[in-house]
């Protein structure tokens, strides 16, 4: 609880203070762009971490003049999968009940 001050009287003489207690409210819950399932979150994980591999693919394939090593194409797959596991997840939160 917070208190504040409040003062009453029509003259200086006659300065009245009294304390009131004003209720602490929370502030109202704005809506955030955070997913809120587990499953949606690993998805968006995954699709992240295929992101930067893919990129990795890239520059490995610009400053090396071999191939990039199969574990590179392989971890790939992350990107796909991990849209397949968001969508999994965005599904499952927003079915409808009947």
């Amino acid at each position: 609880m917070t208190t504040g001050t409040q003062v009453s009287g029509g003259s200086a003489r006659d300065l009245r203070t009294s304390v009131v207690a004003v209720p602490d409210t929370p502030p109202p819950a704005r809506p955030t762009a955070a997913p809120r399932s587990t499953l949606v979150r690993a998805g968006l994980g995954l699709v992240v971490a295929g992101i930067a591999v893919v990129v990795a693919v890239y520059v490995y394939a610009a400053v090396s003049s071999s191939e990039p090593p199969l574990v590179l194409y392989l971890m790939s797959l992350l990107l796909p999968l991990g849209m397949v596991v968001a969508a999994v997840g965005v599904a499952r939160d927003y079915r409808r009940p009947r």
